[in-house]
């Protein structure tokens, strides 16, 4: 029965197209190197579904039509059913008995892998499309298709910067498979068509010793450049494979073999991911139909959650209303150098008040108004200056329960979720709402160049923009970035000490679990109690005049996030001008023993795995750094480290003492 009505079927539109591969010759090469787009995949830390939305839609929204075009970007998502004998002869000629053996002599597959003909097709609209020259490294078509996991392709502050994204999302396929069909007028109105397939590695061919098949496959004409898709090609993919025409610019993707998760799962990291354009207008989603949109998105809320303890209603109204300069009080900080903007506490004189006081916009923050300050920056880009802002906003939760804070930070749309330095001075602070955004050019190409490959946080380390930016300027930009707010915090929140109950708790040791959204991160002692010095030292106990027990002297903090260590000075200006150094040790499970002492170089080592990403404030002398210490020069009373390459299971001790 299936060959009689597979002879009803006209497959010459697609005789031509077969996948491909190309050939490695070992002899002309020292190492044939192995993918690894396919370890970054299996490696991610979040859950498939968030991943895949995030990086889809962040593909959509990157596709900008021109300025003009203010129509709201749309993604529909929807899944194809190929389990019938007529559909699934079409499937087989696309997944077809070629490309499966060579998954499986890659160990993609198992050798017993069976089809189950499901596929998810997600159709973007009033996009561009994957447009572009075809041999231009920076074209939308090269970017996707060809030059995937490379860091230095976009540079226009796009949300994806790295080019890693583009591939997390066929991670839905089991075979990390994709046919992409794609309407474009730029260079000119065509439609073109492409699979791509990413095996787990290159294999060896049985009968040529040191040739290999490349990991990286195409489903295509013999020529890669020859994508343009003729009329009765067109009719076919559109009748059998997508099942829908494509009459308007954008993108067809179908992922086949979707049997990883359902499109159920993907309705609260929607809403989780993308709140601020779909409350913009900027987006509308539509998962197997149910459309999420700016008029019900709340109800959406209600139904499916977030996910996300803290991102409620209130705080994704409180982010959109930053976002579009909608709040109750504005102030303006003023233009500071490297120098004022380093300082350990802000004053009235940073900023432009609007005749308002600093007690009384307190009162009024207090009294739950919406406050934003805009944050001015200049940027030296060959040597010409540019001026560019961005902006901070706090707000109290309408309903005072003692909830902990929640904070997010924004590049345009794009949520770091991993990015929590800004909200370090809010941990006393029930209640409060926090939001960094950066919305202007300028700044979110500076930003786009300090991303991860997972747009989840900033690495000073990782500054690509050389070429473009003085790096000196840039950097100050990120320390703004992540600093001010917390500067704000302390101008505002802390002013009258006699009514902060939690102002003194820093100066004692004691025990918390850290405020986190990711419920793997572990808790984390608070130990500065274990100090070091020298003879020339003269640190004491401040004299409190409150009934407690007697502390040793507490002027380093210690905070852990995921892999990331975080030390910083508790506003005493006893160390400002000298020299430290800074040892960590590690407690074991049942924290018996020295924790100082018999470290793994495996756990902690600042010779190898353990990096200093960050500092400010203070100078890390890394050339005297030991397995387990660094020496720091103290230039500020406020300063801060951060460190990476931790194992987030472990908990860490810190002691220091004072060189000179």
């Amino acid at each position: 029965m299936q060959e009689l009505v597979s002879a009803k079927i006209n497959f010459e539109p697609i005789n031509d197209l077969q996948w491909d591969a190309q050939i490695l010759n070992a002899n002309q090469h020292d190492t044939i190197i192995e993918p690894n787009e396919a370890k970054l995949i299996e490696n991610d830390k979040h859950p498939l579904p968030e991943t895949f939305i995030r990086e889809l839609v962040q593909n959509t929204l990157d596709a900008k039509l021109p300025e003009k075009n203010k129509q709201a970007k749309i993604l529909n998502l929807e899944i194809l059913d190929f389990n019938q004998p007529y559909t699934k002869d079409i499937y087989q000629r696309f997944v077809n008995g070629k490309i499966l053996k060579w998954l499986g002599l890659s160990k993609s597959i198992e050798p017993e892998y069976k089809l189950c003909f499901k596929a998810l097709i997600a159709s973007d609209f009033n996009t561009t499309g994957l447009n572009g020259k075809l041999n231009d490294p920076n074209s939308n078509w090269n970017k996707y298709i060809t030059r995937v996991g490379n860091p230095e392709l976009s540079k226009d502050g796009s949300l994806g910067s790295a080019g890693i994204g583009k591939i997390a999302t066929w991670s839905c396929s089991k075979l990390r498979m994709v046919f992409v069909r794609t309407l474009i007028d730029d260079p000119f109105l065509e439609t073109r068509f492409i699979g791509r397939c990413l095996r787990r590695g290159n294999t060896e061919l049985a009968n040529k010793k040191n040739f290999y098949r490349s990991s990286h496959e195409y489903f295509q004409n013999q020529s890669r450049q020859n994508v343009a898709v003729k009329e009765d090609l067109n009719n076919f993919l559109s009748s059998k494979l997508f099942r829908s025409p494509r009459t308007s610019t954008g993108t067809d993707l179908l992922f086949p073999e979707f049997d990883v998760f359902t499109i159920e799962e993907l309705f609260p990291y929607t809403l989780k991911n993308w709140f601020a354009p779909i409350l913009d207008g900027e987006l509308e989603i539509n998962l197997n139909k149910e459309n999420i949109h700016k008029n019900n998105f709340n109800d959406l809320v209600k139904k499916y959650g977030t996910g996300e303890e803290g991102l409620d209603e209130e705080m994704m109204n409180f982010v959109t209303n930053t976002r579009n300069d909608e709040c109750d009080i504005k102030l303006e900080l003023k233009e500071l150098n490297k120098n004022q903007s380093k300082s350990a506490k802000y004053t009235e004189d940073f900023f432009n008040l609007n005749n308002l006081s600093i007690k009384e916009i307190s009162s009024l923050v207090n009294d739950g108004k919406h406050l934003i300050v805009e944050v001015p920056v200049v940027i030296n880009s060959h040597g010409s200056l540019i001026k560019d802002r961005f902006y901070i906003g706090l707000k109290y939760r309408s309903e005072k329960k003692g909830r902990p804070f929640f904070g997010l930070t924004l590049r345009n749309y794009q949520i770091l979720w991993e990015e929590e330095l800004f909200t370090r001075d809010a941990k006393y602070h029930n209640d409060l709402m926090i939001t960094v955004i950066s919305k202007n050019s300028t700044t979110n190409k500076v930003l786009t160049y300090f991303e991860d490959a997972t747009h989840l946080s900033f690495k000073k380390a990782a500054f690509k923009g050389k070429e473009e930016f003085e790096q000196s300027e840039a950097e100050h930009l990120l320390s703004l970035f992540r600093n001010v707010s917390n500067k704000i915090i302390n101008l505002l929140l802390d002013e009258d000490e006699s009514e902060n109950k939690n102002l003194l708790k820093h100066l004692f040791s004691f025990k918390r679990t850290k405020n986190t959204r990711d419920k793997k991160k572990v808790k984390i002692e608070e130990e500065d109690d274990y100090i070091e010095e020298d003879d020339n030292t003269d640190l004491v106990s401040p004299e409190i005049d409150l009934d407690l027990p007697v502390s040793k002297p507490h002027l380093l903090n210690i905070d852990k996030v995921g892999k990331k260590l975080l030390i910083n000075s508790i506003n005493n200006e006893t160390l400002c001008g000298k020299r430290i150094r800074i040892e960590l040790g590690i407690k074991d499970q049942k924290g018996k023993g020295d924790a100082f002492k018999n470290i793994n170089k495996f756990d902690l080592d600042f010779n190898s795995q353990t990096e200093i990403s960050y500092y400010s404030g203070c100078f890390v002398d890394q050339k005297e750094s030991t397995q387990t210490a660094i020496e720091v020069e103290i230039e500020n009373d406020y300063f801060e480290i951060e460190i990476e390459g931790f194992k987030d299971y472990l908990t860490h001790k810190i002691r220091y003492s004072v060189i000179k």
